[in-house]
Order: C-alpha cells, then sequence, then structure tokens
C-alpha cells in the first residue's frame, strides 16, 4: 500500500491497516514459454516474503495511528514476535495453520509471553523516526 493510500485509509476512517499477506508474482513454463498461470500473475506468500512484509509493517506502523496487523510467512512464535517488535498490533496466521494446524495450539502460551516480554523491551526503546 502506497504512502497516500495508508493515509487515505486511516482519513476516512479505516480502523486498521493489513499489510501485504501476498505479493505478486509471475511463473513462466518454459516449455510453452507462457505464463505458467492463466491470469499471469499469482500471489506468492510464505516465508520467503516474511522479510519483505516485515520491512512494510514497520515502515507503515511509523506513519499512521491506527493498528497495523502483519499478515505473510508467519511459520513460528519467533516470527509473531518479529512482526510486533517492527510495530505490527496483531498478525494473521495463514501459512503456519495451513502447514501444521496443531502448531498454533502448541505454541500459543509461548507466542503470548514472547510478545509481551518484547513489548515490555520495545517500551524501554523508543521508536526513531528518519
Amino acid at each position: 500500500m502506497s504512502s497516500p493510500s495508508r493515509l487515505a485509509a486511516e482519513a476516512g476512517g479505516a480502523d486498521a491497516l493489513v499489510v501485504s499477506n501476498t505479493i505478486l508474482g509471475l511463473k513462466i513454463n518454459i516449455d510453452t514459454f507462457r505464463p505458467a498461470i492463466g491470469n499471469k500473475f499469482g500471489g506468492i506468500s510464505g516465508p520467503g516474503i516474511k522479510p519483505i512484509i516485515v520491512r512494510m509493517v514497520h515502515q507503515v506502523s511509523q506513519r499512521v495511528k491506527i493498528p497495523v496487523i502483519g499478515c505473510g510467512g508467519i511459520c513460528k512464535v519467533e516470527d509473531v514476535v518479529e512482526y510486533m517488535l517492527a510495530g505490527a498490533t496483531a498478525v494473521m496466521l495463514g501459512y503456519i495453520i495451513f502447514r501444521n494446524p496443531s502448531a498454533l495450539i502448541a505454541h500459543h502460551r509461548r507466542a503470548w509471553r514472547m510478545v509481551r516480554e518484547a513489548r515490555l523491551r520495545a517500551r524501554r526503546r523508543p521508536h526513531r523516526r528518519r
């Protein structure tokens, strides 16, 4: 979401912003020399895009006052904490639930403890705007 879009969403009364989930990609079939997907482009998701989206969450959270929801590539509890430290108020869990539905239950308590500790540490260190 471009800067004018996120600011317009906030000014227009948005309650929160969801940052990403997938990044548009293109796969070309080398046998047919044509896109592998009928409409040419499709969403890329998973752990490989997480660093890009963490950056986007950080940048957006520095520019708006409404909550920012980070979305993309979360595979473990540490990923949730990383999003929170980047400025996310909440995260969406998609990839981890798709890959291992029981992982969410197994890591629930650990996640909340780590997020609380990370937020306490983050409050002691104020964000610097560039």
